[in-house]
């Protein structure tokens, strides 16, 4: 199996965000949102070692509502967002999720995310 990440406009985006990650000295580097296999395996790659993957665990129905509540996608239909959800899942974003070393509940409020997303980040930097 060819993975894409390492040609084309993904390799580039990689050996990007790897040069910008190599540069910063100290703390926790959070890259957000790989979407396939092809993306952690670039960085792991770059960097040498694995990076932790971490789930933000969120129901399809709760980030649909959030959406529309924020206008993210005023004029979309619930199933236009199904399809987003689907394309995503279609390039390997499950196979993704699979790997997660650390998953985070992201179904209430703000303030408990970021209790949690803290709480987390202190177990891994301790």
């Amino acid at each position: 199996m060819r993975i894409w990440f390492n040609t084309g406009r993904e390799h580039i985006l990689a050996s990007r965000t790897w040069e910008k990650v190599k540069k910063i000295k100290k703390g926790l580097i959070v890259i957000e949102c790989p979407r396939a296999p092809g993306h952690v395996d670039g960085i792991n790659k770059r960097a040498g070692y694995e990076i932790p993957v971490i789930y933000l665990y969120c129901p399809f129905k709760v980030r649909a509502q959030r959406m529309q509540k924020r206008g993210r996608f005023k004029h979309e239909t619930i199933a236009y967002l199904r399809d987003r959800d689907n394309s995503e899942i279609s390039v390997g974003m499950d196979k993704v999720i699979k790997r997660a070393k650390y998953r985070i509940s992201n179904i209430g409020t703000k303030k408990q995310l970021e209790k949690n997303i803290i709480k987390l980040f202190n177990k891994i930097t301790a």
